[in-house]
């Protein structure tokens, strides 16, 4: 999919994620939303499947040639409040970027959720080769009240290596 725009949407009572971008979307914007009441993540972006592409593995969900990393999205100015906070769930973050190229998480406002803030990168295991995750910008961010349930996080969490990643000036509180 390309040049797919969430803009100045109201998203909230979902069972599921709010808005998920997880294969081959590029150059698309989610921008001035309001995402509330999610039972899982806010936003979505990515797949914790694309350590590699095309390698067509067998438990994969992607087929070679369909699998395809997420890249040019830009997440910005959105208020993201009460995410996967509902009773028996809570292992999410408002704002989740798996293996993304070239993603830029800026200027929102995440508020309110049982586990971390933003989550950046995928793979407890070290994926030294793996190309995918980089270029990425988490800034600007006001993150307030995230990790009430599970502690094993942060405001801001990342995974996995992520060239080129830039993380900076953002509040947490």
């Amino acid at each position: 999919s390309d040049s797919i725009n969430f803009i100045r949407n109201i998203v909230k009572h979902s069972g599921n994620d709010g808005i998920s971008m997880v294969n081959d979307v590029i150059n698309s914007n989610l921008i001035g939303n309001y995402i509330t009441d999610i039972t899982s993540s806010g936003i979505t972006i990515g797949h914790p499947q694309h350590v590699y592409i095309g390698d067509g593995r067998n438990h994969a969900k992607y087929a070679p040639g369909v699998e395809g990393v997420c890249k040019n999205i830009t997440i910005n100015n959105n208020f993201l409040y009460n995410i996967s906070t509902s009773h028996g769930f809570g292992g999410c973050a408002a704002i989740t970027a798996y293996f993304v190229d070239t993603t830029k998480i800026t200027n929102n406002h995440v508020q309110s959720t049982a586990y971390n803030g933003i989550h950046l990168g995928w793979g407890w295991r070290n994926f030294t080769d793996s190309t995918t995750c980089k270029n990425n910008t988490v800034s600007n961010n006001r993150i307030i009240n995230t990790l009430t349930r599970l502690h094993d996080s942060g405001a801001i969490y990342t995974i996995g290596q992520m060239p080129g990643t830039n993380i900076n000036q953002n509040y947490v509180r």
